[in-house]
């Protein structure tokens, strides 16, 4: 998926409202997942070199894991991929990702 700017490791910036969106909530777990590399989540999901990609590489571990974790509300990947396609995330196909980061 594309969409997702890579910025300094920090948490996310809030809205004047001071709740966390979706894009913030993603982009912030996508960097603890790749700083936490002896979790039980690590390697499930990260950015790609360019760091305005990333990949979901297990999509059971994903929902099992990562969403109960990040977003407790969201009960299943197909609500996780309705909010990508909410803020307009683009999906990319696989000959994308041949070779990166392995």
């Amino acid at each position: 998926f594309v969409g997702c700017a890579q910025q300094v490791h920090c948490s996310p910036p809030r809205r004047p409202s001071g709740k966390i969106t979706f894009p913030m909530r993603l982009h912030q777990l996508l960097l603890e997942l790749d700083e936490d590399v002896d979790s039980d989540a690590s390697g499930i999901a990260k950015f790609l070199s360019d760091g305005f990609v990333f990949v979901i590489t297990n999509v059971s571990k994903f929902e099992q894991i990562v969403l109960k974790r990040y977003f407790p509300r969201m009960g299943s990947f197909q609500s996780f991929h309705r909010q990508l396609n909410i803020y307009d995330f683009k999906r990319l196909g696989k000959s994308v990702f041949r070779g990166e980061g392995e």
